[in-house]
């Protein structure tokens, strides 16, 4: 299929039989790495969707790469060389993106397929709707890599599968497989190599089968119910994100030996009370924060 766009990192078709718009990350020389770039493709894309409601659906994954994984989230290599604001631009700009998918008048679907990481994970909270391969694996591994899960890693995730689930996700440390996601709620149909396309086909051409007003109206209604917890719990996840950046952990070379960060390298934990206070400055006196793109 050819794309509609002339994106860098998406690559964006339209199948008219469910009235569905493909979205594929295309980055896999680097598993498909979330960047700047991708974002801004991601937000100009969300713009045009919005007044589009003759579409029914949006599906997201990825080309297929050697490891079949819907993104790697942050890339190995660039994100030890990134500045506070970089990553504050960058987590910051993905919790508006989730966001915006959320007002979408599309069901949104997201392909996890054989796994995803940190920030990946975190734009997986965007869709209605999630399936994956029966061999999948996610990993919010933001701890890991000194940072926070800052992208709506704690605020969505925690509506979406209960704050018992959400802190298991996030405070294991641990891959999730596909058991612990399907009883969580995280991801509705799984799929093997052989079953793939008709489980994808069978949920599109359901949710093309649904009448357009009510199914938006039905959307928007179970938004809505949790949208003032939403967005207060958006605001603590930025305040925190951003205060755990005056670590800069996330610079921490790996172990040459090891391949693993030694967590002593990391800052201690007794200097978390300097932390803790920055999350507690009023921001009332900062700038507002940026309208969703709906």
């Amino acid at each position: 299929m050819q794309s509609l766009f002339n994106y860098n990192t998406l690559n964006v078709s339209l199948v008219k039989s469910t009235r569905s718009i493909w979205i594929k990350l295309n980055k896999p020389e680097n598993n498909h790495s979330i960047n700047m770039e991708m974002l801004f493709e991601l937000e100009s894309l969300i713009a045009w969707l919005t007044n589009k409601v003759e579409i029914q659906s949006v599906f997201l994954t990825s080309e297929d790469t050697e490891k079949n994984q819907f993104s790697q989230g942050y890339s190995s290599t660039n994100v030890k060389k990134y500045s506070q604001n970089q990553i504050l631009k960058l987590t910051d700009k993905l919790q508006k993106i989730v966001q915006a998918f959320h007002h979408l008048p599309q069901t949104i679907v997201i392909d996890l397929k054989k796994g995803a990481s940190n920030l990946g994970c975190e734009l997986a909270t965007a869709a209605d709707i999630r399936v994956a391969h029966e061999d999948c694996e996610i990993e919010f591994d933001h701890n890991k890599l000194g940072l926070t899960p800052s992208s709506s890693g704690m605020s969505t995730l925690a509506l979406l599968v209960g704050q018992m689930h959400a802190r298991n996700f996030l405070l294991s440390g641990q891959k999730i497989d596909l058991k612990f996601l399907s009883n969580s709620g995280f991801v509705y149909q799984s799929y093997d190599d052989n079953s793939k396309r008709k489980v994808v086909q069978n949920l599109l051409v359901s949710i093309r089968s649904q009448a357009p007003v009510q199914r938006i109206q039905t959307k928007l209604g179970v938004f809505d119910l949790e949208r003032a917890k939403y967005e207060q719990s958006m605001k603590v996840e930025s305040q925190i994100g951003k205060a755990s950046l005056m670590s800069e952990d996330w610079k921490i070379e790996k172990n040459e030996s090891t391949e693993q960060i030694n967590s002593d390298d990391f800052m201690p934990a007794k200097s978390m009370s300097y932390v803790t206070k920055l999350t507690l400055v009023d921001d009332a006196s900062e700038k507002p924060a940026e309208t969703p793109l709906s």
